[in-house]
Protein backbone atom coordinates (compact mmCIF):
# COMPACT_ATOMS: atom_id res chain seq x y z
CA UNK A 1 0.00 0.00 0.00
CA UNK A 2 2.90 2.38 1.13
CA UNK A 3 5.08 1.47 -2.08
CA UNK A 4 1.87 2.17 -4.70
CA UNK A 5 1.14 5.37 -2.83
CA UNK A 6 4.56 6.36 -3.00
CA UNK A 7 5.02 5.38 -6.68
CA UNK A 8 1.61 7.17 -7.63
CA UNK A 9 2.37 11.00 -6.35
CA UNK A 10 6.08 12.03 -7.08
CA UNK A 11 5.74 14.95 -4.63
CA UNK A 12 5.30 12.35 -1.63
CA UNK A 13 8.78 10.93 -3.44
CA UNK A 14 10.22 14.40 -3.33
CA UNK A 15 8.71 15.06 0.44
CA UNK A 16 10.39 11.58 1.85
CA UNK A 17 13.77 12.61 -0.02
CA UNK A 18 13.95 15.72 1.27
CA UNK A 19 13.25 14.65 4.97
CA UNK A 20 15.90 11.07 4.97
CA UNK A 21 18.35 12.34 2.15
CA UNK A 22 18.67 15.50 1.39
CA UNK A 23 18.73 16.70 5.29
CA UNK A 24 20.91 14.47 6.04
CA UNK A 25 23.61 15.45 3.49
CA UNK A 26 22.96 19.03 4.67
CA UNK A 27 23.57 18.18 8.33
CA UNK A 28 26.64 16.27 8.14
CA UNK A 29 28.33 18.73 5.02
CA UNK A 30 26.82 22.12 6.09
CA UNK A 31 29.43 24.81 7.82
CA UNK A 32 27.44 28.17 9.27
CA UNK A 33 28.76 31.24 7.17
CA UNK A 34 31.88 33.21 8.36
CA UNK A 35 30.94 37.38 8.82
CA UNK A 36 33.84 37.54 6.18
CA UNK A 37 31.47 35.79 3.66
CA UNK A 38 31.88 38.26 0.46
CA UNK A 39 28.34 37.40 -0.76
CA UNK A 40 27.27 39.91 2.54
CA UNK A 41 29.10 42.88 1.22
CA UNK A 42 27.36 45.95 0.04
CA UNK A 43 26.51 45.56 -3.51
CA UNK A 44 23.40 47.93 -4.34
CA UNK A 45 23.77 47.77 -8.51
CA UNK A 46 23.44 43.60 -8.45
CA UNK A 47 20.27 42.42 -10.40
CA UNK A 48 20.61 38.50 -10.74
CA UNK A 49 22.65 36.22 -9.21
CA UNK A 50 21.94 32.75 -8.69
CA UNK A 51 20.50 31.38 -5.84
CA UNK A 52 23.95 28.87 -4.94
CA UNK A 53 25.20 33.18 -3.94
CA UNK A 54 21.83 34.65 -4.31
CA UNK A 55 22.05 38.58 -3.22
CA UNK A 56 18.90 40.35 -2.73
CA UNK A 57 18.98 44.01 -2.22
CA UNK A 58 17.07 46.13 0.72
CA UNK A 59 16.10 49.48 1.48
CA UNK A 60 19.89 50.13 2.88
CA UNK A 61 21.75 48.33 -0.47
CA UNK A 62 22.60 45.72 1.91
CA UNK A 63 22.56 42.02 0.37
CA UNK A 64 21.61 38.82 1.84
CA UNK A 65 21.96 34.82 1.50
CA UNK A 66 19.17 32.78 0.27
CA UNK A 67 20.83 28.98 -0.12
CA UNK A 68 22.80 26.24 1.51
CA UNK A 69 25.99 25.94 1.04
CA UNK A 70 26.03 22.60 -0.12
CA UNK A 71 24.34 23.29 -3.19
CA UNK A 72 27.53 25.41 -4.49
CA UNK A 73 27.75 24.04 -8.25
CA UNK A 74 30.80 25.94 -9.84
CA UNK A 75 29.50 25.16 -13.65
CA UNK A 76 26.38 26.69 -12.59
CA UNK A 77 27.29 29.58 -10.54
CA UNK A 78 27.32 32.33 -13.09
CA UNK A 79 24.48 30.59 -15.35
CA UNK A 80 20.87 31.87 -15.39
CA UNK A 81 18.82 29.23 -16.30
CA UNK A 82 16.00 30.91 -18.81
CA UNK A 83 16.12 33.19 -21.37
CA UNK A 84 14.15 34.39 -23.83
CA UNK A 85 14.08 32.30 -26.98
CA UNK A 86 13.66 33.92 -30.96
CA UNK A 87 10.29 34.11 -32.20
CA UNK A 88 9.72 30.85 -34.12
CA UNK A 89 7.61 27.37 -33.81
CA UNK A 90 8.77 25.02 -31.58
CA UNK A 91 7.69 21.08 -32.22
CA UNK A 92 5.96 22.31 -35.54
CA UNK A 93 5.24 18.46 -36.51
CA UNK A 94 3.01 17.55 -33.29
CA UNK A 95 0.84 21.00 -33.90
CA UNK A 96 0.49 19.44 -37.22
CA UNK A 97 -0.52 16.30 -35.94
CA UNK A 98 -2.87 17.80 -33.82
CA UNK A 99 -5.13 20.14 -36.19
CA UNK A 100 -5.15 16.80 -38.47
CA UNK A 101 -6.88 14.65 -35.67
CA UNK A 102 -9.21 17.38 -34.80
CA UNK A 103 -10.27 17.89 -38.38
CA UNK A 104 -10.57 13.85 -38.54
CA UNK A 105 -13.25 14.26 -35.52
CA UNK A 106 -15.18 17.54 -37.38
CA UNK A 107 -15.47 15.75 -40.53
CA UNK A 108 -16.65 12.42 -38.72
CA UNK A 109 -18.87 13.86 -37.06
CA UNK A 110 -20.35 16.16 -39.72
CA UNK A 111 -20.53 12.81 -42.12
CA UNK A 112 -21.41 10.05 -39.85
CA UNK A 113 -23.05 11.76 -36.82
CA UNK A 114 -26.46 13.04 -38.74
CA UNK A 115 -27.91 9.36 -39.27
CA UNK A 116 -26.88 8.46 -35.93
CA UNK A 117 -28.50 12.05 -33.99
CA UNK A 118 -31.54 10.90 -37.12
CA UNK A 119 -32.23 7.33 -36.07
CA UNK A 120 -31.60 8.72 -31.88
CA UNK A 121 -34.74 11.21 -33.08
CA UNK A 122 -37.01 8.72 -34.49
CA UNK A 123 -36.88 6.44 -31.79
CA UNK A 124 -37.07 8.97 -28.89
CA UNK A 125 -39.66 11.38 -30.39
CA UNK A 126 -39.69 15.10 -30.06
CA UNK A 127 -41.96 16.83 -27.38
CA UNK A 128 -42.35 20.01 -26.75
CA UNK A 129 -41.09 19.06 -22.95
CA UNK A 130 -37.93 19.09 -24.10
CA UNK A 131 -37.53 22.15 -24.86
CA UNK A 132 -39.22 23.66 -22.46
CA UNK A 133 -36.64 21.78 -20.46
CA UNK A 134 -33.48 22.64 -22.35
CA UNK A 135 -34.92 26.59 -21.63
CA UNK A 136 -35.08 26.42 -18.41
CA UNK A 137 -31.86 24.35 -17.66
CA UNK A 138 -30.17 27.14 -19.70
CA UNK A 139 -31.71 29.89 -17.78
CA UNK A 140 -30.10 28.52 -14.45
CA UNK A 141 -26.99 28.00 -15.90
CA UNK A 142 -26.95 31.66 -16.92
CA UNK A 143 -28.28 32.73 -13.54
CA UNK A 144 -25.84 30.42 -11.50
CA UNK A 145 -22.73 31.23 -13.68
CA UNK A 146 -22.99 34.93 -12.33
CA UNK A 147 -23.60 34.38 -8.96
CA UNK A 148 -20.25 32.09 -9.07
CA UNK A 149 -18.56 35.05 -10.66
CA UNK A 150 -18.84 37.38 -8.07
CA UNK A 151 -18.34 34.46 -5.23
CA UNK A 152 -15.20 33.65 -7.49
CA UNK A 153 -14.02 36.96 -7.01
CA UNK A 154 -14.54 37.06 -3.60
CA UNK A 155 -12.80 34.06 -3.02
CA UNK A 156 -9.78 35.60 -4.68
CA UNK A 157 -9.87 38.31 -2.44
CA UNK A 158 -10.74 35.78 0.74
CA UNK A 159 -7.12 34.01 -0.88
CA UNK A 160 -5.34 36.92 -0.72
CA UNK A 161 -6.25 38.31 2.87
CA UNK A 162 -6.44 35.38 4.91
CA UNK A 163 -4.08 32.78 2.96
CA UNK A 164 -2.18 31.33 6.03
CA UNK A 165 -5.68 30.54 7.76
CA UNK A 166 -6.86 29.05 4.78
CA UNK A 167 -4.12 26.74 3.88
CA UNK A 168 -4.56 25.69 7.79
CA UNK A 169 -8.21 25.02 7.55
CA UNK A 170 -8.15 22.81 4.06
CA UNK A 171 -4.87 20.79 6.02
CA UNK A 172 -7.27 19.98 9.07
CA UNK A 173 -10.21 19.48 7.03
CA UNK A 174 -8.51 17.03 5.08
CA UNK A 175 -7.31 14.88 8.36
CA UNK A 176 -10.82 15.43 9.21
CA UNK A 177 -12.52 14.08 6.39
CA UNK A 178 -9.94 10.66 6.28
CA UNK A 179 -10.71 9.92 10.31
CA UNK A 180 -14.90 10.64 9.99
CA UNK A 181 -14.65 8.21 6.69
CA UNK A 182 -12.76 5.71 8.69
CA UNK A 183 -15.09 6.14 11.82
CA UNK A 184 -18.06 5.84 8.78
CA UNK A 185 -16.50 2.61 7.44
CA UNK A 186 -16.25 1.10 11.04
CA UNK A 187 -19.90 1.61 12.17
CA UNK A 188 -20.90 -0.04 9.26
CA UNK A 189 -18.41 -2.78 9.89
CA UNK A 190 -16.02 -2.66 7.27
CA UNK A 191 -13.18 -2.74 9.59
CA UNK A 192 -10.76 -2.93 6.15
CA UNK A 193 -11.47 0.22 5.08
CA UNK A 194 -11.50 1.35 8.31
CA UNK A 195 -7.86 0.25 8.76
CA UNK A 196 -6.78 1.99 5.71
CA UNK A 197 -8.46 4.84 6.87
CA UNK A 198 -6.58 5.02 10.12
CA UNK A 199 -3.45 4.28 8.41
CA UNK A 200 -4.11 7.34 5.58
CA UNK A 201 -5.26 9.45 8.65
CA UNK A 202 -2.27 8.80 10.85
CA UNK A 203 0.27 9.29 7.63
CA UNK A 204 -1.14 12.75 6.96
CA UNK A 205 -0.89 13.74 10.88
CA UNK A 206 2.76 12.80 10.18
CA UNK A 207 2.91 15.27 6.52
CA UNK A 208 0.94 17.88 8.85
CA UNK A 209 3.47 18.12 11.57
CA UNK A 210 6.25 18.60 9.07
CA UNK A 211 4.51 21.05 6.55
CA UNK A 212 3.01 22.86 9.31
CA UNK A 213 5.74 25.08 9.38
CA UNK A 214 6.06 25.30 5.63
CA UNK A 215 2.86 27.09 5.71
CA UNK A 216 3.43 30.69 6.35
CA UNK A 217 5.65 30.15 2.38
CA UNK A 218 2.58 29.00 0.87
CA UNK A 219 0.35 30.76 2.11
CA UNK A 220 3.08 33.88 0.90
CA UNK A 221 3.35 32.30 -2.51
CA UNK A 222 -0.97 31.70 -3.20
CA UNK A 223 -0.73 35.56 -2.04
CA UNK A 224 1.63 36.86 -4.25
CA UNK A 225 0.07 35.02 -7.14
CA UNK A 226 -3.24 36.23 -6.71
CA UNK A 227 -2.25 39.36 -6.91
CA UNK A 228 -0.45 38.61 -10.23
CA UNK A 229 -3.69 37.40 -11.35
CA UNK A 230 -5.67 39.72 -9.85
CA UNK A 231 -4.10 42.45 -11.95
CA UNK A 232 -4.54 40.73 -15.31
CA UNK A 233 -7.54 39.02 -14.47
CA UNK A 234 -8.58 38.89 -18.51
CA UNK A 235 -6.88 35.71 -18.06
CA UNK A 236 -9.33 34.12 -16.43
CA UNK A 237 -11.40 35.23 -19.54
CA UNK A 238 -9.15 32.79 -22.09
CA UNK A 239 -9.62 30.14 -19.21
CA UNK A 240 -13.39 30.45 -19.47
CA UNK A 241 -13.19 30.46 -23.22
CA UNK A 242 -11.06 27.28 -23.50
CA UNK A 243 -13.52 25.81 -21.38
CA UNK A 244 -15.86 26.40 -23.80
CA UNK A 245 -13.81 25.40 -26.34
CA UNK A 246 -13.47 21.89 -24.31
CA UNK A 247 -17.21 21.72 -23.81
CA UNK A 248 -17.64 22.07 -27.73
CA UNK A 249 -15.49 19.29 -28.67
CA UNK A 250 -17.02 17.39 -26.25
CA UNK A 251 -20.14 17.41 -27.86
CA UNK A 252 -18.91 17.52 -31.32
CA UNK A 253 -16.81 14.00 -30.20
CA UNK A 254 -19.78 12.65 -28.57
CA UNK A 255 -21.57 12.99 -32.33
CA UNK A 256 -18.47 11.36 -34.28
CA UNK A 257 -18.05 8.76 -31.79
CA UNK A 258 -22.30 7.77 -32.40
CA UNK A 259 -21.76 8.03 -36.09
CA UNK A 260 -19.02 5.37 -36.38
CA UNK A 261 -20.95 3.24 -33.73
CA UNK A 262 -23.69 3.50 -35.92
CA UNK A 263 -22.13 3.25 -39.05
CA UNK A 264 -20.29 -0.04 -37.89
CA UNK A 265 -23.10 -1.81 -36.26
CA UNK A 266 -26.58 -0.66 -38.03
CA UNK A 267 -28.15 -0.87 -41.19
CA UNK A 268 -29.42 2.37 -42.56
CA UNK A 269 -32.06 1.23 -44.28
CA UNK A 270 -33.55 -1.13 -41.68
CA UNK A 271 -32.50 0.22 -38.81
CA UNK A 272 -31.37 -2.60 -37.35
CA UNK A 273 -27.90 -2.93 -34.94
CA UNK A 274 -26.65 -6.02 -34.67
CA UNK A 275 -22.61 -5.45 -35.80
CA UNK A 276 -19.88 -5.76 -33.76
CA UNK A 277 -18.48 -2.08 -33.61
CA UNK A 278 -15.83 -0.68 -34.80
CA UNK A 279 -12.20 -2.02 -34.47
CA UNK A 280 -10.01 -1.92 -31.11
CA UNK A 281 -7.86 0.65 -33.24
CA UNK A 282 -10.69 3.12 -34.09
CA UNK A 283 -11.85 3.15 -31.19
CA UNK A 284 -8.12 3.70 -29.90
CA UNK A 285 -8.09 6.52 -31.39
CA UNK A 286 -11.03 7.93 -31.00
CA UNK A 287 -10.15 8.14 -26.79
CA UNK A 288 -6.70 9.03 -28.17
CA UNK A 289 -7.88 12.12 -29.47
CA UNK A 290 -10.31 13.18 -26.94
CA UNK A 291 -7.89 12.73 -23.93
CA UNK A 292 -5.32 14.80 -26.32
CA UNK A 293 -7.66 17.74 -27.12
CA UNK A 294 -8.59 18.34 -23.57
CA UNK A 295 -4.76 17.93 -22.32
CA UNK A 296 -3.82 20.49 -25.18
CA UNK A 297 -6.55 22.60 -23.52
CA UNK A 298 -5.81 22.21 -19.77
CA UNK A 299 -2.16 23.04 -21.03
CA UNK A 300 -2.79 26.14 -23.04
CA UNK A 301 -4.13 27.92 -20.10
CA UNK A 302 -1.34 26.85 -17.93
CA UNK A 303 1.31 28.18 -20.66
CA UNK A 304 -0.42 31.15 -20.91
CA UNK A 305 -1.14 32.04 -17.27
CA UNK A 306 2.47 31.51 -16.73
CA UNK A 307 3.15 33.87 -19.37
CA UNK A 308 1.23 36.51 -17.84
CA UNK A 309 2.29 36.31 -14.30
CA UNK A 310 5.96 35.89 -15.45
CA UNK A 311 5.39 38.93 -17.27
CA UNK A 312 4.02 40.84 -14.47
CA UNK A 313 6.84 39.54 -12.49
CA UNK A 314 9.44 40.99 -14.49
CA UNK A 315 8.32 44.00 -16.48
CA UNK A 316 4.88 45.02 -14.36
CA UNK A 317 4.41 47.74 -16.73
CA UNK A 318 3.19 45.37 -19.48
CA UNK A 319 0.64 43.37 -17.08
CA UNK A 320 -1.17 46.14 -15.22
CA UNK A 321 -4.61 46.08 -16.52
CA UNK A 322 -7.92 43.83 -16.92
CA UNK A 323 -6.68 42.96 -20.61
CA UNK A 324 -3.30 43.83 -20.40
CA UNK A 325 -0.85 43.22 -23.33
CA UNK A 326 0.82 40.48 -21.22
CA UNK A 327 -2.59 38.41 -21.49
CA UNK A 328 -2.75 38.82 -25.38
CA UNK A 329 1.02 38.30 -25.58
CA UNK A 330 1.12 35.08 -23.62
CA UNK A 331 -2.45 33.78 -25.23
CA UNK A 332 -0.99 34.45 -28.80
CA UNK A 333 2.29 32.44 -28.23
CA UNK A 334 0.55 29.40 -26.20
CA UNK A 335 -1.80 28.81 -29.07
CA UNK A 336 0.56 29.54 -32.42
CA UNK A 337 4.36 29.61 -31.56
CA UNK A 338 5.18 27.13 -28.49
CA UNK A 339 1.51 25.20 -29.85
CA UNK A 340 4.05 22.29 -31.07
CA UNK A 341 5.27 22.04 -27.53
CA UNK A 342 2.00 22.05 -25.90
CA UNK A 343 0.76 19.45 -28.12
CA UNK A 344 3.74 17.00 -28.06
CA UNK A 345 3.99 16.97 -23.63
CA UNK A 346 0.07 16.43 -23.81
CA UNK A 347 0.32 13.70 -26.48
CA UNK A 348 2.51 12.05 -24.16
CA UNK A 349 0.08 11.63 -21.38
CA UNK A 350 -3.16 11.63 -23.47
CA UNK A 351 -1.19 7.74 -24.80
CA UNK A 352 -0.97 7.17 -21.50
CA UNK A 353 -4.37 7.91 -20.32
CA UNK A 354 -5.56 5.81 -23.04
CA UNK A 355 -3.63 2.98 -22.27
CA UNK A 356 -5.15 2.83 -18.90
CA UNK A 357 -8.73 3.37 -20.03
CA UNK A 358 -8.66 0.28 -21.85
CA UNK A 359 -6.86 -1.40 -18.93
CA UNK A 360 -9.83 -0.49 -16.53
CA UNK A 361 -12.08 -1.89 -19.18
CA UNK A 362 -10.76 -4.97 -18.75
CA UNK A 363 -10.49 -4.85 -15.03
CA UNK A 364 -13.94 -4.08 -15.24
CA UNK A 365 -14.98 -7.41 -17.23
CA UNK A 366 -12.24 -9.81 -15.65
CA UNK A 367 -10.45 -8.47 -13.26
CA UNK A 368 -6.91 -10.42 -12.41
CA UNK A 369 -3.55 -9.15 -10.88
CA UNK A 370 -1.44 -8.76 -14.25
CA UNK A 371 -4.53 -6.00 -15.19
CA UNK A 372 -4.10 -4.67 -11.51
CA UNK A 373 -0.77 -4.33 -11.63
CA UNK A 374 -0.49 -2.74 -14.79
CA UNK A 375 -3.34 -0.14 -14.27
CA UNK A 376 -0.87 0.72 -11.03
CA UNK A 377 2.05 1.24 -13.48
CA UNK A 378 -0.17 3.10 -16.34
CA UNK A 379 -0.69 5.42 -12.98
CA UNK A 380 2.31 6.44 -11.92
CA UNK A 381 3.54 6.85 -15.33
CA UNK A 382 0.42 9.43 -16.15
CA UNK A 383 1.22 11.29 -12.38
CA UNK A 384 4.97 11.49 -12.71
CA UNK A 385 4.02 12.84 -16.77
CA UNK A 386 1.86 15.23 -15.32
CA UNK A 387 4.36 16.31 -12.59
CA UNK A 388 6.81 16.87 -15.43
CA UNK A 389 4.73 18.82 -17.58
CA UNK A 390 3.50 20.50 -14.75
CA UNK A 391 6.53 22.67 -14.34
CA UNK A 392 8.08 21.90 -17.86
CA UNK A 393 5.35 24.30 -19.40
CA UNK A 394 6.53 27.46 -17.29
CA UNK A 395 9.55 27.57 -18.88
CA UNK A 396 7.66 27.08 -22.26
CA UNK A 397 5.16 30.09 -21.63
CA UNK A 398 8.21 32.29 -19.71
CA UNK A 399 10.89 32.01 -22.72
CA UNK A 400 9.42 29.82 -25.60
CA UNK A 401 11.65 27.16 -24.86
CA UNK A 402 10.51 23.47 -26.76
CA UNK A 403 9.56 20.97 -24.74
CA UNK A 404 12.24 19.01 -24.07
CA UNK A 405 14.76 21.96 -23.87
CA UNK A 406 11.91 23.63 -21.25
CA UNK A 407 12.10 20.14 -19.18
CA UNK A 408 15.50 19.68 -18.72
CA UNK A 409 16.22 23.24 -17.68
CA UNK A 410 13.64 23.76 -15.40
CA UNK A 411 14.72 20.56 -13.71
CA UNK A 412 18.27 21.69 -13.53
CA UNK A 413 17.31 24.48 -12.23
CA UNK A 414 15.35 22.90 -9.13
CA UNK A 415 18.23 20.83 -8.79
CA UNK A 416 21.48 23.47 -8.51
CA UNK A 417 19.12 25.51 -6.16
CA UNK A 418 18.48 22.80 -3.86
CA UNK A 419 15.15 23.17 -4.19
CA UNK A 420 13.63 19.22 -4.86
CA UNK A 421 11.89 19.64 -1.60
CA UNK A 422 10.53 23.00 -1.90
CA UNK A 423 8.53 22.10 -4.87
CA UNK A 424 7.69 18.79 -3.32
CA UNK A 425 5.05 20.82 -0.50
CA UNK A 426 1.84 21.41 -2.38
CA UNK A 427 -0.20 23.08 -0.11
CA UNK A 428 -2.21 25.35 -2.26
CA UNK A 429 -3.86 23.11 -4.00
CA UNK A 430 -5.85 21.28 -1.06
CA UNK A 431 -7.02 24.94 -0.09
CA UNK A 432 -7.75 25.63 -3.69
CA UNK A 433 -10.47 22.95 -3.72
CA UNK A 434 -11.94 23.88 -0.56
CA UNK A 435 -12.51 27.15 -1.86
CA UNK A 436 -14.28 25.33 -4.98
CA UNK A 437 -16.51 23.13 -2.64
CA UNK A 438 -17.60 26.27 -1.12
CA UNK A 439 -18.28 28.25 -3.74
CA UNK A 440 -20.15 24.97 -5.07
CA UNK A 441 -22.28 25.00 -2.11
CA UNK A 442 -22.75 28.95 -2.13
CA UNK A 443 -24.54 28.17 -5.74
CA UNK A 444 -25.84 25.29 -4.77
CA UNK A 445 -28.30 27.29 -2.27
CA UNK A 446 -28.87 30.04 -5.33
CA UNK A 447 -30.42 27.20 -6.91
CA UNK A 448 -32.72 26.18 -4.06
CA UNK A 449 -33.73 30.13 -4.17
CA UNK A 450 -34.46 30.62 -7.47
CA UNK A 451 -36.61 27.08 -7.53
CA UNK A 452 -38.53 28.54 -4.41
CA UNK A 453 -38.72 31.87 -6.97
CA UNK A 454 -39.11 30.67 -10.61
CA UNK A 455 -40.61 27.30 -10.04
CA UNK A 456 -41.32 27.21 -14.11
CA UNK A 457 -37.55 27.13 -14.86
CA UNK A 458 -37.98 23.67 -13.01
CA UNK A 459 -41.02 21.97 -13.76
CA UNK A 460 -39.68 19.67 -16.00
CA UNK A 461 -37.22 18.23 -13.11
CA UNK A 462 -40.88 17.00 -11.18
CA UNK A 463 -41.11 16.32 -7.96
CA UNK A 464 -37.66 16.54 -5.61
CA UNK A 465 -36.78 19.35 -8.19
CA UNK A 466 -34.91 21.34 -5.44
CA UNK A 467 -32.73 18.80 -4.62
CA UNK A 468 -31.95 18.44 -8.27
CA UNK A 469 -31.59 22.29 -8.73
CA UNK A 470 -29.31 22.04 -5.35
CA UNK A 471 -26.96 19.60 -7.15
CA UNK A 472 -26.97 21.05 -10.58
CA UNK A 473 -26.31 24.24 -9.61
CA UNK A 474 -23.84 22.59 -6.97
CA UNK A 475 -21.86 20.67 -10.12
CA UNK A 476 -21.85 24.14 -12.20
CA UNK A 477 -20.47 26.50 -9.73
CA UNK A 478 -17.48 23.71 -9.01
CA UNK A 479 -17.15 23.50 -12.57
CA UNK A 480 -16.57 27.08 -13.03
CA UNK A 481 -14.74 27.83 -9.75
CA UNK A 482 -12.30 25.13 -10.48
CA UNK A 483 -11.47 26.64 -13.45
CA UNK A 484 -10.51 29.83 -12.06
CA UNK A 485 -8.54 27.93 -9.11
CA UNK A 486 -6.50 26.46 -12.06
CA UNK A 487 -5.10 29.50 -12.90
CA UNK A 488 -4.48 30.49 -9.44
CA UNK A 489 -2.19 26.93 -9.09
CA UNK A 490 -1.07 27.61 -12.54
CA UNK A 491 0.28 31.19 -11.13
CA UNK A 492 1.73 29.67 -8.01
CA UNK A 493 3.73 26.71 -9.71
CA UNK A 494 4.72 30.06 -11.76
CA UNK A 495 5.60 32.19 -8.64
CA UNK A 496 7.94 29.45 -7.65
CA UNK A 497 10.08 28.71 -10.39
CA UNK A 498 10.82 32.73 -11.01
CA UNK A 499 11.40 33.11 -7.23
CA UNK A 500 14.18 30.78 -7.86
CA UNK A 501 14.85 32.11 -11.17
CA UNK A 502 15.30 35.99 -10.47
CA UNK A 503 14.55 36.99 -6.72
CA UNK A 504 15.73 40.46 -7.52
CA UNK A 505 14.31 41.38 -9.96
CA UNK A 506 10.93 41.26 -7.90
CA UNK A 507 12.58 42.69 -5.19
CA UNK A 508 12.85 45.97 -7.50
CA UNK A 509 9.34 45.82 -9.20
CA UNK A 510 7.43 44.65 -6.52
CA UNK A 511 9.40 45.43 -3.10
CA UNK A 512 6.67 44.85 -0.42
CA UNK A 513 5.28 41.48 -2.09
CA UNK A 514 9.51 40.63 -2.18
CA UNK A 515 9.46 41.14 1.10
CA UNK A 516 6.31 39.41 2.49
CA UNK A 517 7.91 36.70 0.31
CA UNK A 518 11.59 36.20 2.29
CA UNK A 519 10.25 36.50 5.52
CA UNK A 520 7.97 33.44 5.23
CA UNK A 521 10.83 31.83 3.45
CA UNK A 522 13.22 32.71 6.12
CA UNK A 523 9.97 31.26 8.66
CA UNK A 524 9.79 27.91 6.45
CA UNK A 525 13.53 27.04 5.77
CA UNK A 526 15.72 28.55 8.40
CA UNK A 527 16.48 25.22 9.26
CA UNK A 528 18.10 24.46 5.88
CA UNK A 529 19.05 27.80 4.12
CA UNK A 530 20.27 30.75 4.90
CA UNK A 531 18.95 33.83 4.17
Amino acid sequence: FFFIYYLRYPQVFFFFRYKFVDSFDFQSSHTPPSSSDPIHLTAPNVRFTPLEEIIIMDDFGSTEKLLPHEHKHKHDANRKFGEKQPNQCRDPLFVILFYMQVATIIITASVLGGAALGAASRSEGKTTDSTVSSIGLLYLVLTVGIFCSGFSYMGLIIAMKFSNSLIQIALTAQLTSSLLLSLVALVLGQVGFAILGLVSFAVGVCYACVVWSKIPFAAALLDVAVRGVRANMGISLVSYGLVAVAFLYTMTWSIAVSGVYYAETCDSASGKCDGNGPSGAVVFFLFLAYFWTLQVIQNTVHVSVAGTVGTWWFAPEEAGSYCSRAVHDSFYRATTLSAGSICLGSLLVAIIQTLRYFVEQMRRDEDSILTCIADCILSCLESYASYFNRWAYIYVGLYGYNYVTAGRNVMELFQARGWSSVVSFDLVSGAMFMVSLVIGFCCGVVGLIFEQLVPSWFAFMGEGAGTIAFFVSFAIGLLLTSVIMSVIASAVNTVIVCFAEDPAIFEVNHPQLSENLRVAWRSAYSEEFFL
